[in-house]
């Protein structure tokens, strides 16, 4: 190495308080690195990692006031959830399963696409919804945090702890197959 020069290396460093919440906010001066016991210059760097979030509704007979209550929303989702480097897909069930809006960024695509939900269908098809969900964020980049937020009518009783197990199996699998293999 020639007179002068340093070797420079990267930490990855998460902080967390005492709860465990992350800590955001730090700056150079609030983290001492030490190399054998001498401490060291240091530079913050930060990486985010963008959010591909699918919003997923039960559209079947008995969602209407649901449905209405989500149809100015979508700024909620695509600003606060997603945030600016995020994309929101938005999916309904019942019958059938249907795609209205793919990733996008723009607040005001997923709030036209939520206005635009209407009731159909009598059943609550909401295996096929997480399904069809888990299938769209599995082309999305690795890289990316990935959410399913599925909003279903209250009154769907009938069934819901073996539809809480296959969904919570259906998940897993899901996740099991985003982790990389060392």
């Amino acid at each position: 190495m020639p007179l002068g020069a340093a070797a420079c290396g990267c930490v990855g460093t998460t902080v967390k308080d005492s709860k465990g919440h992350y800590v955001d906010g730090l700056q150079a001066q609030d983290l001492v690195l030490y190399d054998n016991n001498v401490s060291q210059l240091t530079h913050l760097d930060f990486q985010t990692f963008p959010i591909d979030l699918v919003i997923a509704v039960q559209t079947s007979a008995n969602s209407g006031a649901v449905i209405d209550k989500l149809g100015g929303s979508g700024i909620l989702f695509t600003q606060l959830v997603a945030a600016d480097q995020g994309r929101t897909a938005v999916i309904s069930f019942s019958d059938e399963v249907k795609v209205h809006q793919d990733f996008t960024g723009e607040p005001d695509s997923v709030s036209h696409a939520l206005r635009m939900l209407r009731t159909e269908g009598a059943d609550a098809h909401i295996l096929d919804g997480l399904a069809t969900a888990l299938r769209v964020l599995e082309q999305r980049p690795r890289q990316r945090r990935r959410i399913v937020l599925m909003k279903r009518h209250s009154a769907m009783k009938r069934g819901r702890n073996a539809a809480r197990r296959v969904m919570f199996a259906a998940m897993r699998q899901f996740m099991q197959q985003m982790v990389p293999q060392a």
